[in-house]
């Protein structure tokens, strides 16, 4: 799910500067270093960390990263898509680096090649499939597309959180 959010967001951002913010590829590439200084950030915050990662600090990123996509999508403001940006790095960093740390911990040493093998191909599979479908939509919506995303993203994210609880209390 995150994957095709991502890749939704991605799409927006070269729309946006087309059609918003007067085609200036400068623009665009602000963004995405905005994204890259985010990325660089969170792996910061997570290797200064002193804790162990948990999972349950992952619904706080994602939870800030769909705010921050509602936030861009409703005020379509250059300087907002930008900081957005940022934040979208971050957390989208934070919570890759913290999946991967939290299944290399819980796989035993012999299956680890097999197993990130798999994540790698389940988490890149479904990128393309939000390119195709995101492409056509933000055709359509514009810039509200960002809104539609960061619903999708907190809908999925609030059912996923209440699975898991359902789950780990069958499981006491």
């Amino acid at each position: 799910m995150l994957n095709v959010m991502y890749a939704a967001f991605k799409l927006v951002l070269p729309y946006d500067v087309q059609h918003i913010y007067g085609g200036q590829s400068a623009r665009y590439s602000y963004l995405l270093i905005a994204m890259a200084v985010g990325g660089i950030l969170g792996g910061l915050r997570l290797t200064l960390a002193k804790r162990l990662p948990r999972h349950q600090q992952n619904y706080g990123d994602l939870g800030l990263l769909a705010g921050m996509l509602l936030l861009a999508g409703a005020f379509p403001n250059y300087w907002m898509l930008l900081g957005s940006s940022v934040v979208i790095g971050f957390c989208y960093t934070c919570f890759d680096i913290r999946a991967l740390t939290i299944t290399q911990e819980l796989t035993d040493p012999a299956y680890l090649g097999r197993m990130f093998g798999l994540l790698f191909l389940a988490m890149d599979a479904f990128q393309p499939l939000g390119s195709f479908i995101f492409g056509f939509v933000t055709d359509e919506l514009g810039n509200a597309t960002l809104l539609l995303v960061g619903s999708c993203f907190l809908i999925g994210l609030v059912g996923i959180y209440q699975g898991y609880q359902r789950l780990a209390r069958r499981s006491r």
